[in-house]
């Protein structure tokens, strides 16, 4: 059978040898590490479009990901398989592609097992193939970025596509496939229960939220810092709920032990027995704080807003770099105490401003909705992308060579 390059509406015309004319489903195969409900959100949505796009997991670190609502979420494990235990992942990973022969093969970040399935599985136009990149930590010293900026460089080189998720990666990974076709297609999840949100339903008083893991990336030491600050200069007049866990919770415990006025107007809520109840703090919730020193993107972002919830983060937030317009649908503070409180007291005075904030970021949160994502993704999948080179297929195949001469990567 021969195939037209591209599709139209998740549609492939192919021909037999005799030259009769018919059709088949486009199919994509997205790897990843980690077993994500938001992207099988998003492949859901995709799939709506009449494209069989598949993902395939193989989360080396089951025990430490997979919290309750986690392992809760309902999927199709058909669809979205996730390696057995004391599989290797590039052998598994291989399998799934020669299973399901994509047109599209979608890589996240090329590490590890994925990286090798596609050294192992790629040949000159077998599939069109493209990665869906977070930006690198810029926390790093300069040797270590540039470092992996060529590793990068070395191992996306040969893509038809890249899909950057945010500006920095956009501006990262340019330079590093100058071959690919770039696309700013960030992250996604199905918001609905978010827009759901009945904002004339939450309560008078201000109420802070954070939501996200307790880890030195996200500054709780500022922020449990900030709520003593707010709290000395407006006692009484707001509550905090804190809808997450981790390593630094003891900055906020530390916080409740050093003023009892906080106690049970700084709660907890971060035990959910389903997926969905992972959104139930936002139905409370005036004003989403998120500070950040890094985050790959901050998903979290766009759900808050999507509630209605005015968000107060930094520019290290990708997701808030890329959504909050400064005081027309959000706020950008800078990481400091001081800006932190100025907000946050801002906010307590003028919950009118608060509303207004919420209301506009709702429009914009919208964004982020599965089905949009993947209204964004579509035409990408189904772009016709230049063939290779002989001298890019040559390469490449000497490439694949030399990583056999090497140890295995992966497990």
């Amino acid at each position: 059978m021969n195939e037209a390059p591209n599709a139209v509406n998740g549609v492939i015309l192919v021909w037999d040898a005799r030259g009769h004319r018919g059709v088949r489903i486009m199919r994509v195969l997205f790897l990843s590490r980690l077993f994500s409900p938001f992207q099988i959100e998003v492949a859901n949505a995709v799939r709506d479009l009449g494209i069989d796009y598949r993902i395939a997991f193989t989360m080396p670190n089951r025990a430490a990901r997979m919290q309750p609502h986690w392992a809760a979420f309902d999927h199709d494990a058909e669809l979205y398989p996730v390696a057995p235990e004391g599989t290797r992942d590039a052998d598994w990973l291989c399998a799934q592609i020669d299973q399901l022969s994509p047109d599209v093969l979608l890589v996240g970040q090329p590490l590890f097992g994925l990286h090798e399935a596609v050294l192992r599985t790629w040949r000159p136009n077998r599939y069109i193939l493209g990665y869906w990149m977070e930006p690198p930590d810029f926390r790093h010293p300069t040797w270590r970025r540039v470092a992996g900026r060529q590793l990068t460089k070395s191992r996306i080189q040969y893509a038809d596509f890249v899909l950057s998720i945010g500006e920095r990666a956009e501006r990262a990974y340019l330079p590093c496939a100058p071959r690919a076709q770039h696309f700013l297609i960030p992250y996604g999840a199905d918001l609905s229960r978010c827009l759901a949100v009945d904002l004339d339903a939450k309560p008078c008083e201000t109420t802070f939220l954070y939501s996200g893991q307790l880890r030195p990336h996200h500054d709780i030491g500022l922020l449990a810092n900030a709520i003593a600050e707010v709290e000395r200069q407006r006692p009484g007049r707001f509550r905090v709920i804190i809808s997450g866990d981790g390593p630094e919770r003891y900055h906020l415990d530390n916080l409740l032990a050093a003023n009892p006025g906080l106690v049970g107007r700084v709660t907890y809520d971060s035990e959910f027995a389903s997926w969905s109840d992972r959104l139930r703090p936002f139905e409370a919730a005036h004003v989403m704080l998120y500070p950040c020193v890094y985050t790959g993107w901050g998903l979290v972002v766009p759900e808050a807003m999507a509630a209605g919830l005015c968000v107060i983060s930094t520019r290290n937030a990708e997701a808030a770099l890329y959504y909050i317009r400064h005081r027309a649908n959000g706020i950008i503070a800078t990481l400091d105490l001081d800006s932190f409180v100025r907000e946050m007291l801002r906010c307590i005075d003028d919950p009118r401003m608060v509303r207004q904030l919420g209301e506009a970021a709702r429009q914009t949160g919208l964004e982020g909705h599965a089905p949009s994502i993947a209204s964004r993704l579509q035409p990408v999948l189904e772009a016709d992308y230049p063939k290779h080179t002989p001298r890019q297929q040559r390469q490449v195949q000497l490439d694949v060579a030399l990583s056999k001469l090497r140890p295995a990567i992966g497990r």
